[in-house]
């Protein structure tokens, strides 16, 4: 099966997308998009 490839623009309103593809084996985070000055994260989320 192949994955869903997901991008997020927002990531206040995104982090629950962002908590689905770290659960979901059918779905890839591939991008995040924000204009907030510091977006941090771990390495596995992304």
């Amino acid at each position: 099966m192949s994955k869903v490839r997901i991008g997020i623009f927002g990531v206040r309103r995104g982090s629950s997308v962002v908590r689905y593809c770290r659960t979901q084996p059918d779905a890839q985070l591939v991008a995040i998009c924000d204009n907030g000055r510091y977006i941090t994260s771990p390495d596995s989320v992304i």
